[in-house]
C-alpha cells in the first residue's frame, strides 16, 4: 500500500504525524510554529487528482531546493459540495505514503496566523549533501 511508518494525532479538526522516531522536541516546535516556512502551496479550487499532481510536484521541487519547512493550505472543506475537507484529509494520505514518505519528516496542522487546522507545516528531510571533492595539497 506505500504506507510509511509514520505516527499520527487526530482530533476533530488537528492533525498531525511524524515518522516513528523523530524527537517529540522537534514535532513540539513544529505545531507551535517555531519553522518558519519557506514556500507555500494553496490548493484553494483544486479538485482531487490536480491537488494531488502539484502537492508531489511542490514537495519534490521544495526538497530538491534544499528547503526544511514549508507550508501547504488545503482549506477547511467548508465550501465544498459535501462541506467536507476532502482535500485536508487526502493530503494526510498523500505525505504518510509513497512517494512522499521517503521526503517527510512531519507534519502538523498550522497556528492561525498561518491559516489555522486549514494548513499544514510540512518539515521536509534533509538532502544527501555528499562531501565537496578537495584535491589534496601538494
Amino acid at each position: 500500500s506505500g504506507a510509511g511508518p509514520f505516527e499520527l494525532t487526530c482530533s476533530d479538526e488537528y492533525v498531525d504525524g511524524a515518522v516513528k522516531g523523530l524527537s517529540p522536541k522537534i514535532l513540539s516546535k513544529l505545531r507551535r510554529g517555531e519553522f518558519s516556512y519557506q514556500d507555500h502551496l494553496d490548493l484553494h479550487g483544486y479538485n482531487r487528482e490536480q491537488a494531488q499532481q502539484l502537492v508531489t510536484d511542490f514537495v519534490t521541487a521544495s526538497r530538491a531546493r534544499g528547503l526544511r519547512c514549508i507550508l501547504i493550505v488545503p482549506g477547511r472543506g467548508l465550501n465544498s459540495k459535501q462541506r467536507q475537507p476532502i482535500l485536508k484529509e487526502q493530503l494526510v494520505t498523500w505525505l504518510i505514503r509513497s512517494p512522499l514518505k521517503r521526503l517527510v519528516l512531519a507534519f502538523a496542522s498550522a497556528r492561525a496566523y498561518d491559516g489555522g487546522v486549514g494548513a499544514f507545516y510540512v518539515l521536509l528531510r534533509r538532502g544527501e549533501r555528499k562531501a565537496p571533492f578537495l584535491t589534496p595539497a601538494r
